[in-house]
């Protein structure tokens, strides 16, 4: 029988290798969205399942991982403005996940919310240092578009919490993360 770490390691593999298709079918779809270099954030459903299910350190070491493997699968991103953008969101993004999931006031889709805000102001920040202040005139849509995908996002991750609960062993995710996720919050 195979141990408790391997199998959440294997686990864990799955799911980032899942995030990373989902980001790079994102890459091929953002000509779609009206604003340059927007995406849906497709790839933070899976970070939401981690966040839910294994916890913080999980969730952060798949939204980094996640960026940096995608972007050296995908030519000129790599060390390139837009990699410094992403890791920047993607990092902040998880811990204002992380500590809005604390207060547990909110459920997957408001703690997706705050996420995709922060993800947007942590992206800004770091345009403003890596392309310049022109980017700001993009801010207010994208924060529109954030409000409206992060919400959807949740809405979507909170459905796989739910169909994926039981899927991963017991032994691999703690039977307090399962209760944490099972009680009715404000934004469910």
């Amino acid at each position: 029988m195979m141990n408790v770490k391997l199998r959440k390691a294997i686990t864990l593999s799955m799911l980032l290798a899942i995030a990373i298709v989902l980001n790079l079918i994102e890459y091929q779809i953002t000509g779609f969205i009206p604003v340059p270099g927007a995406k849906l954030g497709l790839a933070n459903i899976v970070v939401l399942i981690v966040l839910f299910t294994f916890g913080f350190k999980e969730a952060f070491v798949i939204a980094v991982l996640r960026v940096v493997i995608a972007s050296l699968l995908s030519p000129g991103r790599f060390l390139g403005p837009t990699f410094y953008m992403a890791l920047t969101g993607g990092i902040l993004s998880v811990l204002v996940m992380w500590l809005f999931k604390q207060v547990k006031f909110f459920g997957v889709p408001g703690v997706s919310l705050f996420g995709s805000l922060a993800h947007v102001f942590g992206q800004f920040a770091m345009g403003l240092i890596v392309i310049g202040e022109g980017l700001i005139m993009w801010l207010p849509l994208m924060l529109v578009l954030g409000i409206v995908t992060g919400f959807i996002i949740g809405l979507i991750a909170r459905q796989f919490i739910k169909i994926t609960e039981g899927w991963f062993s017991k032994d691999i995710v703690s039977s307090q993360k399962k209760k944490e996720n099972n009680k009715d919050d404000f934004i469910d």
